[in-house]
């Protein structure tokens, strides 16, 4: 910020200090992104560390639980999804295709 400052007045211009220190927080940040986005993986993990990482797992999850559609709970197994607001029911192959054959119908 002082490099700024300094080269403000020698310049001959009278920018507010909190107007350089702004220019000095976004050049600070995009450095910052740029060195984020050309790391790998590894690289972006280890330069977060752990508990850094630890927090952007749990806010994606929050993320994906909350984009889930509703009446949906969590997947079991093999991506099998459980409806939540429906008890499940047993019936034979014959009463699942007349279901399946009226929702087409519909």
């Amino acid at each position: 910020m002082a490099e700024l400052l300094k080269k403000n007045l020698d310049g001959g211009y009278d920018l507010d200090p909190k107007h350089l220190a702004k220019m000095v927080k976004e050049d600070y940040e995009r450095d910052i992104r740029e060195m984020f986005e050309s790391a790998d993986d590894d690289q972006l993990l280890a330069l977060m560390g752990d508990n850094v990482s630890n927090k952007i797992r749990k806010a994606d999850l929050k993320r994906l639980k909350g984009s889930q559609p509703q009446g949906f709970q969590q997947t079991r197994g093999k991506g099998q999804t459980v409806r939540a607001d429906k008890p499940s029911e047993k019936m034979s192959t014959e009463e699942w295709r007349e279901m399946i054959a009226k929702k087409l119908e519909e």
